[in-house]
């Protein structure tokens, strides 16, 4: 089974190894069985400095990885290499191996730091070496192990600091720092110290709450009250002396810009003291110090001036890409009807109709010609019955004296069409022929002058084009009139074509004649608009549509 152990720059390794700056640190696992290896450096010291990228390659991939060590002394990085199966160094199968190395530059002191201004090596999984115990004369005693220094094991040791277990000095006594003392001949925790978890250390700057340089290492609240807080202002460079700027200006680069990230503070002798803000808006950079736009979130206790705190900060994400536009909802309801309007004004009276006509006397005229006589007046109603042309004549004035505004009525009962023809010197007003339009059709003739007279009701068309006894295309651009007036030998189609077609034009088809065979109008695509039967007449009237492209049915006039 493959193990997680690795090179660095082709030699063994132990918990660290020291290399050259600048240079390009070659890692590779000793054994590449593997199936996958990941490479990733976890922590650099100190801690302003860029985590520079790790490149995996070798064959297969893992099992050598890069990454390039900047310039300067005193620089370190925790390096880890995780295999996806391996064997530990008991000897136990395991189902993922990790293996971690310091690797760095050496210090003042000529040893490879995990912390700024550590005198001592340590392991990178287990705390400080053989070289912790040597410097305080207690390696291999008690129930010390070599390699694993924990807090614990540091009481145990008490007595090797201070010479004795009741507490007496003895030339062995050192200084210790901040946060530990001695109880009872043992090492013990003060509370004073120690540091409340990673993060940046400052100290609370209580002085004022105006918006100004904090201070080297110091930060400041722009309120007393946590929960009142809208700006923090921290140095540049924080109790451990490290330059933390560039770090600090990154703090509100997210996209998301209303939630930038979140800054946790926390006392570092009360973890239970603490406050969380919300950033919320972009930072501003003045010399020596970054001030923050932020909102309270939560928070406990109260700082006091110059409390040691640790401070955290965590990143949001930036926004995501917009996602696809939604479908468009269904149509919603239609909305109930709205009240009746009030009821308009009476319109003005219409003009009085014209009185009705009612005869005294029906006159039957079953021969093909007539000449008006005086007892044809407004009382008689002359029917033709003839099954041939028939004509009628209006007499002139001299002859018979018709009183002005009298009408002479005609219907044509039979088969045979009616012409009305002027006498001497008299004449005949007419909006289309002196023809009736088909059998059953009536006309009115009204006398207005001496030998002047107005002729009206179903009269013959002869409006518009003639049609012939063919199926026709008919170029049309909207107002055109047809007449089908010539009777038909077969069942026709007229086909209303679209070159020159105006948006809302009409056009009309007149079909005056019974005629033996079907007349059809259809569309440019040939769909029907309408037809007449066989012995059906009418008038029938297409509309243009643009939105459609194409003739519409308008109307129909039935003349049978």
């Amino acid at each position: 089974m493959p193990s997680a152990d690795f090179t660095v720059n082709s030699a063994a390794c132990p918990p660290e190894a020291a290399v050259s700056a600048p240079s390009t640190v070659t890692l590779a696992l000793l054994d590449t069985s593997f199936r996958t290896a990941t490479w990733s450096i976890v922590s650099r010291s100190p801690i302003s400095l860029a985590i520079p990228a790790i490149t995996p390659g070798g064959s297969p991939l893992g099992a050598t990885a890069t990454f390039d060590v900047p310039g300067g002394t005193g620089q370190s990085y925790l390096v880890q290499c995780i295999v996806n199966s391996g064997v530990d160094d008991e000897g136990n199968e395991q189902a993922s191996l990790t293996k971690r190395a310091v690797v760095g530059v050496v210090n003042t002191t000529g040893i490879v730091p995990l912390a700024p201004g550590e005198a001592f090596e340590r392991d990178a999984t287990q705390g400080w070496t053989d070289d912790v115990n040597a410097a305080l004369d207690v390696g291999g005693t008690g129930s010390i192990a070599d390699g694993s220094v924990t807090f614990a094991k540091l009481q145990d040791i008490g007595v090797g600091l201070i010479g004795n277990d009741t507490g007496t000095a003895d030339p062995k006594l050192i200084t210790l720092g901040a946060g530990l003392g001695f109880s009872g001949g043992a090492l013990v925790a003060t509370g004073t110290g120690g540091g409340s978890g990673a993060g940046l250390r400052y100290a609370f700057d209580s002085s004022t709450t105006t918006s100004a340089d904090p201070g080297t290492g110091d930060f400041r609240l722009n309120n007393s009250t946590l929960a009142s807080v809208t700006a923090i202002a921290i140095a540049d460079t924080d109790s451990d002396s490290a330059d933390n700027e560039a770090f600090l200006l990154t703090w509100d680069d997210s996209t998301t810009t209303a939630h930038r990230g979140t800054i946790t503070i926390r006392k570092d002798s009360d973890p239970s003291t603490f406050a969380i803000f919300d950033i919320t808006g972009a930072s501003t950079n003045s010399s020596g110090w970054v001030q923050f736009v932020v909102t309270y979130i939560t928070g406990n206790g109260t700082f006091s001036n110059t409390d040691e705190c640790t401070i955290q900060f965590s990143r949001t994400g930036d926004a995501g890409a917009a996602g696809a536009t939604g479908a468009a909802g269904a149509a919603g309801a239609a909305g109930a009807d709205g009240a009746d309007g009030a009821d308009g004004a009476d319109g003005a009276d219409g003009a009085d109709g014209v009185d009705g006509v009612s005869f005294a006397t029906i006159v039957t005229e079953s021969t093909t010609a007539r000449t008006f006589i005086l007892t044809d007046g407004d009382a008689t109603y002359v029917r033709t019955t003839n099954g041939s042309a028939t004509t009628v004549t209006v007499p002139p004035n001299a002859s018979v004296a018709f009183s002005v505004g009298t009408t002479l009525t005609v219907r044509q009962a039979g088969a045979g069409q009616v012409t009305v023809a002027p006498g001497s010197g008299v004449t005949l007003n007419t909006p289309q022929t002196l023809k009736t339009a088909r059998q059953h059709a009536t006309i009115r003739i009204t006398k207005v002058d001496t030998n002047e007279w107005d002729v009206s009701g179903d009269l013959y068309c002869t409006i518009g084009v003639a049609l012939t006894d063919a199926n026709q295309d008919l170029a049309v651009a909207g107002g055109d009139d047809y007449a089908q007036v010539v009777a038909l030998g077969a069942n026709r189609t007229k086909r209303l074509m679209q070159a020159g077609a105006i948006e809302g034009r009409a056009v009309t088809v007149r079909n005056y004649t019974a005629h033996a065979f079907t007349l059809t109008v259809v569309d440019s695509a040939s769909n029907q608009l309408h037809q007449w039967g066989v012995g059906e007449t009418g008038i029938f009237t297409a509309r243009y549509s643009g939105s459609l492209a194409e003739w519409t049915h308008g109307s129909h006039k039935d003349l049978t």
